[in-house]
């Protein structure tokens, strides 16, 4: 269990960082939500016979057939524009895409259902990944004291203040079963471990800057140290990066700072090795003021062969997971923080650097106007659907055995998302075709209104 999990968040904006870091505590929060709202109210989940008409079964969607219709990409590359078309002027009796913006297909050239599992690391790994970083940016600790970690099997000691209230590494190492977790917090810096990824890191140049009187680093890295509640630019970087910021190193482009923080975020993580496939974006920005400096804020997401991951927003709160359905989402959801134009802190909850293939490397998929009947198909005809969004996208999503437990692994379908507003009870409706398999995959949201 990671400590950061536990902090106290002042705002609303802040707690949705911390939601997006630990999406399994919203998951659990949401259904508390929800079990507080059955007689009704903005929580209450939608009847699941009332989205895709029959009872909540456990799905078993790992043992499916790939679809005899699907095509090749190059093909359905070149029918995109007159597939959309096609789904503008259906007259599907639960779903309208006369409204719906298609983004622009990415460069790929094979999908492949991947599984992602927790992928345990030893001890002196750990500490080996955790020396690299300190050397990566010129950072001195005395590890003996500063190097913390949160472990079942030795115990806290409760007198002492955070962080030193964690047992110290080093003087158990190396009698670790593995090297989970292992963290340096204070006023210089701060690195967490997970798995196989570092989970979160700051170089301290935030917390030094504007908060020289917090022995926390770690703020900078989960958001407390940016002021959410007093944003005053914020938007897609691919729409406004040529807009230029103030910064402790001058005057820089957005686009430029962007592409600076995704290349020292590959860098990062590749301490701990990548998975050759797989890249790094952004695609949401934020900006606050420090004194005259601006601070900005990047989502921070996977892409894998050229297509992103589906990401979880800062405004979003679902409140229907799906695990009536025999399965939970687990959207990237992430964050990078700079005051200079480099990766000064960051967040990456799941963002794990290797899969395995289910299927193999496929060339072959359906097309979105394909998905399109799919979805109809699967919806009831009380749903009253209208697509605003539509990009193709890989959906990570848990999956829960026979007994309704939830599975270890994460299953990550490439698919077609369709995104929209349900008439029929004001709800907006996220909606997954998985492209390969024609599996159908959702779940209902809410926008958080900003306090």
């Amino acid at each position: 269990m990671c400590y950061l999990k536990q902090l106290r968040i002042p705002n609303r904006a802040t707690s949705s960082l911390i939601i997006l870091a630990v999406m399994a505590m919203v998951i659990t929060s949401c259904r508390s939500d929800i079990n507080e709202a059955l007689s009704g109210g903005e929580y209450t989940d939608p009847e699941l016979s009332q989205i895709d008409g029959s009872e909540p079964v456990i799905d078993n969607t790992e043992d499916n057939d790939l679809l005899s219709d699907r095509m090749p990409i190059s093909k359905v590359r070149e029918n995109y524009s007159s597939d959309q078309d096609i789904l503008r002027q259906k007259s599907y009796t639960n779903i309208r895409f006369d409204n719906c913006s298609f983004k622009d297909l990415p460069v790929f050239d094979s999908v492949d259902v991947l599984m992602q599992g927790k992928v345990s690391i030893t001890a002196e790994e750990s500490l080996g990944y955790v020396k690299e970083w300190l050397k990566m940016n010129d950072l001195t600790v005395d590890l003996d004291k500063e190097l913390r970690v949160v472990s079942s099997e030795y115990p806290r000691d409760e007198t002492k203040e955070h962080p030193y209230s964690y047992p110290a590494v080093m003087e158990h190492y190396p009698n670790f079963s593995n090297g989970n977790n292992f963290f340096i917090t204070n006023d210089t810096c701060h690195i967490q471990m997970a798995t196989r990824f570092i989970y979160s890191a700051s170089n301290g140049v935030i917390n030094k800057y504007a908060f020289s009187d917090s022995s926390r680093s770690d703020f900078d890295a989960m958001g407390v140290h940016f002021d959410f509640d007093n944003i005053i630019a914020e938007g897609y970087v691919s729409e406004h990066g040529s807009d230029t910021y103030t910064l402790l190193d001058g005057t820089m482009r957005l686009d430029q700072i962007a592409d600076n923080l995704i290349e020292e975020i590959t860098k990062t993580e590749s301490i701990v090795g990548i998975d050759d496939k797989l890249t790094y974006d952004t695609e949401k920005f934020y900006v606050c003021k420090i004194g005259d400096v601006d601070q900005i804020c990047f989502t921070l997401r996977r892409v894998y062969n050229g297509i992103p991951f589906a990401y979880f927003y800062d405004d979003e709160h679902i409140t229907d997971p799906g695990e009536q359905r025999g399965y939970f989402v687990s959207p990237d959801g992430g964050h990078m923080y700079t005051i200079d134009g480099h990766l000064d802190a960051f967040v990456a909850n799941s963002l794990p650097n290797s899969y395995e293939s289910k299927y193999g490397q496929q060339a072959d998929i359906i097309s979105v106007a394909r998905a399109g009947d799919i979805l109809s198909e699967y919806l009831s005809d009380k749903v009253d659907l209208d697509i605003r969004d539509s990009e193709i996208l890989y959906f990570p999503l848990k999956k829960r055995d026979s007994n309704g437990f939830e599975t270890e692994q994460t299953i990550i379908h490439p698919c077609w998302m369709f995104d929209g507003n349900n008439a029929s009870d004001g709800k907006n409706m996220r909606c997954f075709v998985d492209c390969l398999t024609g599996e159908v995959y959702y779940y209902v949201y809410r926008i958080v209104e900003p306090e």
